[in-house]
């Protein structure tokens, strides 16, 4: 049981590490905070500037 754990690790920790060595920073990051929690600026369609502000 406990090599399993051992064994998953291994891979998350090799994924992760091929993951920063690409040089792309989190690439799968979008696709997990598209639908909750958006960060500023991450929603062009809805601008904040005043004179292209549709809800303003």
């Amino acid at each position: 049981m406990s090599s399993t754990w051992i064994h998953l690790l291994g891979l998350l920790a090799l994924f992760l590490f091929v993951t920063l060595a690409a040089g792309d920073p989190f690439p799968f990051d979008e696709r997990r905070h598209r639908g909750w929690n958006p960060r500023p600026g991450s929603m062009p369609q809805i601008p904040t500037t005043p004179p292209f502000n549709p809800y303003g």
